[in-house]
């Protein structure tokens, strides 16, 4: 099998911040993902939140958020 991608996805984990970026062959350069539609903001933090009542999971922002709203819950 030899295929070629026009597309290389890459992710960034940091300590405190991760960001998502690609690569398209056919743009020539590599770019950043923003986490919003046209917006600037291309980082996240690295943070992953287990919210029990729910029974699922947040990351970045939302995980962030929620972790801190516990913290002063259980304080």
């Amino acid at each position: 099998m030899n295929e070629i991608r026009d597309l290389i996805v890459g992710i960034d984990f940091g300590r405190e911040y991760s960001q998502i970026c690609y690569y398209d062959r056919k743009g020539g350069e590599p770019r950043s993902l923003s986490l919003k539609a046209g917006g600037n903001e291309y980082e996240a933090p690295t943070c992953l939140c287990r919210r029990p009542e729910q029974k699922d999971y947040c990351v970045g922002l939302e995980a962030q958020y929620f972790a801190g709203k516990r913290r002063n819950h259980d304080q």
